[in-house]
């Protein structure tokens, strides 16, 4: 944030730094209430009240928590049924019989083959009586609008006219499908043992060793940084290291080369194949009481999701007074459509959590033998390891397609066909009870399936623990229930799948992190090494010694029937020394650190290795809140709720302050007597000239720099119609800096590719070797990284010709025809703002007129423009990333598929406060509850969150009737 902005910050009261000052002072005044409305809901046990606020945020105050829940269900279905319904239908690869497009059916049969509605299903019956009983209530809910009301107007688009209804099954298949998306099992083990052998075949195995994951594909973060390790106030270089372990090549590669080539030629699985870490997001933090202006806690979180209209999520109030287990219930938070309870993060009447994604890795891809017809086989097909014979189900599916257009409602072709040319193993689909359920993704020899005289070969097969029963729900629950940090980590002991870090504190003053989720054991690495030096990142070999370890007696209370980490070995940190905890999705224990995550050892059984997975090579986000807590509390300051704040808006880029004191180097570089030509050359002009000093002024902050642009500046959703000095520099900066970025990228990526090598991560590959003392630019292995400009002999020379030679391709680049659309050919570095560049769009799932703009009142910057100008950046705080390498003005706008803070929300935790509630919050949702455009309250709380202001949460009676715009009483049908 630069000085200009912080400096109007400092000097904002909080009513307008939430931007709603006059509702915040209608919290504590008497009002006039909305006459109310009557709604008769069928299976309620008494009456309800929901009062919805100027924000869309329906209170929903019920006896009974049951009641509550069909309440939610009946609001969901009211303002986000085609959402819920999309959502449901992608969860159980179904989506093109209602989206009716092509690309529709690759995505069904991914989901098809993965199988997550069985997996729904052994959830379901695993379910508690009162558990199914409350999702069961939902359900309830949502039917009970359905019946009553005509379809959303999407359907009549689409020529569809019935839909099932509403299940509890279907909303465990959400929660399922929620996380998939986010630790799904990406299958990215083939896509990393197929790279490997690319590296080998260049350069040899011993080399291709040193090369991966050393130099490319690197594990360890930008920053090192690590939740609690930072939390304990221990140096991360004092952390026990052992000697690295030994690597090689196994012999899955060439069915990891077929698995690749054919994803690359139908698109198939191409996604699944790159790393899980790029699109990650989500931030949490908390600050403990010694800290806080407040007198508590601090806690403040933002999960991250892709852009939508709506949004992701749903704010919702739920009190009850009946819990369901004899207290009472106030909770208020982030839900999803289609989902009872709060799972974004919240608060409630005695303590507040934020969340962000943990994703340790809990899948594997195996090596198999596959036998047909052997006479020891209980099934047609078995998978033979550790010397039994495991059956193989065998299920044919069908996929059918929308035709929309035709003028005839519910009209469906076959699309089997079509799928099974795109990938057969999605239409015969084989799965594998004993590795999780899992799904056969590769066949070497097809035609021992189909009863050729071969009758064995080898197969791929995906293990994923999310194929389980989990009692995520047990989960959702408990943490609503939860009455301190200490009962909280009880809730969060029913995690089975997910993979979530929680950020906890309550009104105790208590301050907590928990890492959720089971892990589970492999048996090579219980035993010290992984087998034939094949890491768990690589295809491995399915004949036992590498297999997950049984545990069908479940002897930790998990429930996944293998060993898992136990739970004492899990991170966590209860009132960290520090004062503060942080998670940003980084590796929270440290591993990554020395680029090598197996080189630890378990404290409860030495001999074997603590490996929780590639959790993140970043640590940008982290490193970054880290650095402005640390900030204050070393100069003794108190944070309060507005230092929160402006930590969530934060668009400063530590990753530009990594790599530019770089470039301003080689520019210094080039201005030294007697530099060689042709890197003097670059000194001589005076654009680079110019450019360099504006980088050298910039305080590597993200402002949009137009008056049309969001930016944190602004105050309340309102857009400040002058453009101060400091920002419009920090604008020209940014545009600077990230054409530079992406273009540097591209270059070192053709540099790679030139030596035969595929590229992982260039960026990542600069910060490990720019440290080096003297510069060579040649790694371990050998392979010289900056071999160009061949004249000049120096390879710190090389560096900067290649650093500032990027910089002028950025400036010829700029005025030319690729970004005429935002500069219009200008060569006046003035006229490179960065909101002309950045833009969102908030995309509805049919487009047009739906999308954000131009629906809720929004206009594009332009009409060759579209989008919403905003600031900030890829891991910023404040989170804005760029789709790919972009290289031209509509290039940069995002569609909705990048991370976005969907939900931010800050709470402080008060010990004695002087009146109203014990915990006050403030949060703002990308958008608002409804999905219908024609309501004016359509994206109500978009303003507030393009300029990072917040609402205020109401949790009590009288605050919750003073803000109402809109009273309802929900009673039992006659």
């Amino acid at each position: 944030m630069n000085a200009d902005v912080g400096a109007r910050r400092s000097r904002t009261t909080l009513p307008s730094l939430i931007g709603v000052g006059l509702l915040a002072a209608t919290l504590t005044a008497p009002s006039c209430l909305p006459r109310v409305e009557q709604t008769e809901v069928p299976g309620l046990s008494a009456k309800v009240q929901v009062h919805t606020d100027a924000f869309g945020v329906p209170h929903i105050k019920a006896l009974s928590l049951a009641d509550a829940f069909r309440a939610q269900g009946y609001l969901h279905a009211r303002d986000r049924f085609f959402q819920m319904d999309w959502n449901r239908r992608q969860a159980a690869g179904r989506l093109a019989e209602l989206g009716g497009w092509l690309s529709h059916l690759a995505s069904d049969g991914r989901i098809r083959l993965l199988g997550l509605r069985a997996a729904a299903q052994r959830s379901h019956d695993a379910l508690e009586p009162a558990e199914r009983e409350l999702l069961d209530a939902y359900a309830a809910g949502v039917n009970a609008w359905l019946t009553t009301h005509p379809l959303p107007p999407e359907y009549a688009v689409l020529e569809v006219s019935v839909v099932e209804p509403w299940t509890g099954l279907d909303s465990l298949l959400l929660g399922k499908a929620l996380v998939a998306s986010l630790n799904g099992p990406r299958l990215w083990e083939i896509g990393e043992t197929a790279a490997f052998q690319d590296y080998v075949d260049v350069l040899g195995e011993e080399a291709a060793r040193l090369v991966y994951p050393n130099e490319l594909g690197r594990f360890a973060p930008w920053v090192p940084r690590a939740t609690v390790p930072d939390a304990r106030g221990i140096p991360l270089a004092s952390l026990r290291r052992l000697a690295p372990l030994a690597r090689g090549p196994g012999s899955s590669l060439a069915l990891a080369h077929r698995v690749r080539s054919r994803a690359a030629a139908t698109g198939f699985l191409a996604d699944a194949l790159s790393r899980p870490e790029e699109r990650w997001g989500s931030n949490a933090w908390g600050v403990a009481s010694a800290h806080s202006a407040t007198g508590g806690p601090l806690v403040a979180g933002d999960p991250h999701f892709g852009g939508s209209a709506p949004a992701v999520g749903y704010e919702v109030h739920l009190v009850a007074r009946n819990d369901g287990r004899g207290r009472a219930l106030n909770a208020s938070g982030g839900s999803v459509p289609g989902i009872p309870g709060i799972l974004l993060g919240g608060q409630t009447s005695r303590l507040a959590w934020a969340v962000t994604l943990f994703a340790p890795d809990i899948s594997d891809v195996f090596r198999d033998r596959l036998v047909r017809d052997d006479p020891s086989c209980p099934a047609r097909l078995c998978i033979d390891s550790a010397g039994e014979l495991h059956p193989v189900e065998e299920r044919s599916e069908a996929y059918r397609l929308n035709v929309a257009g035709d003028g005839i409602a519910d009209n469906a072709i076959d699309a089997t066909p079509i799928v099974r040319a795109l990938a057969p193993q999605a239409v015969d689909v084989l799965r594998v009870p004993f590795r999780s359920f899992g799904p056969v993704v590769e066949v070497a020899d097809r035609s021992v399936l189909a009863g050729g005289s071969a009758t064995e070969t080898t197969v791929l097969t995906l293990q994923w623990s999310g194929l389980h029963a989990d009692r995520a729900t047990r989960w959702a629950l408990d943490i609503l229930r939860a009455r301190d940090v200490f009962e909280f980590e009880r809730a969060v002991a029913w995690l089975t799948w997910a993979g979530i870090h929680h950020v906890v504190a309550d009104v105790g003053g208590n301050l907590a992190y928990y890492a959720g989720g089971e892990i589970p054991l492999r048996a090579d690495l219980e035993a010290s090494a992984p087998l034939d030096g094949m890491p768990p990142w690589w295809i491995r070999d399915g004949s036992g010694a590498a297999n997950w370890v049984p545990d069908p007696a479940r002897s930790q209370g998990q429930a996944l029937p293998f060993a898992v980490l136990p739970r004492e070995e899990m991170p966590r940190i209860v009132n960290p020394p520090a004062g503060f905890v942080v998670n940003c999705n980084e590796d929270p224990l440290g591993f990554a650190v020395d680029n090598d995550l197996l080189n630890h050892r378990r404290p409860s059984k030495p001999e074997a290795i603590p490996y929780l997975g590639d959790l993140g090579t970043r640590g940008l986000r982290n490193g970054r809140v880290t650095q402005m807590l640390r900030e204050k509390i070393d100069v003794g300051h108190e944070l309060s709720l507005d230092d929160m704040k402006r930590i969530q808006a934060d668009t400063r880029a530590l990753h530009a302050e990594i790599l530019v004191p770089h470039l301003l180097a080689a520019f210094e570089s080039a201005q030294r007597p007697g530099a060689p030509q042709p890197l003097a050359g670059f000194a001589a002009d005076p654009r680079i000239a110019e450019a360099i000093a504006r980088l050298a002024a910039w305080d590597f902050s993200h402002p949009t720099g137009i008056p049309e642009g969001y930016d944190t500046s602004d105050v309340g959703g309102v857009r400040t119609p002058e453009v101060s000095e400091a920002e419009a520099e920090a604008s020209v900066a940014a545009t600077l800096y990230e054409v530079w970025v992406i273009k540097l990228v591209k270059q070192l990526s053709a540099t790679i590719e030139s030596l035969g090598l595929m590229p992982y991560v260039p960026l990542q590959l600069l910060v490990s070797l720019l440290p080096q003392e003297p510069f060579t630019g040649v790694g371990a292995s050998g392979v010289d990284y900056f071999p160009e400009p061949a004249e000049l002999a120096e390879a710190g020379d090389r560096r900067d010709a290649v650093f500032l030679g990027v910089l002028r391709d950025t400036l010829d680049a700029l005025p030319g025809p690729a970004y005429a659309a935002a500069f219009a050919g200008s060569t006046d570095q003035d006229d490179y703002r960065w909101g002309k560049l950045h833009r969102i769009v908030l995309p509805h799932p049919l487009g047009g007129s739906s999308s954000i703009p131009p629906a809720g009142g929004f206009v594009d910057l332009a009409p060759t423009l579209p989008g919403l100008a905003r600031d900030g950046t890829w891991d910023s705080v404040n989170v804005a990333a760029g789709p790919g390498l972009p290289d031209g003005a509509n290039e940069w706008l995002s569609t909705g598929n990048l991370p976005l803070a969907s939900f931010r929300h800050v709470h402080a935790l008060l010990r004695a406060p002087r009146s109203g509630s014990r915990v006050r919050g403030y949060a703002a949702l990308a958008g608002r509850a409804s999905e219908d455009p024609g309501d004016p309250l359509y994206a109500s709380q978009l303003p507030l969150w393009l300029t990072v202001d917040y609402h205020p949460v109401p949790m009590s009676h009288p605050q919750v009737r003073a803000a109402a715009k809109r009273v309802e009483l929900f009673v039992p049908a006659p």
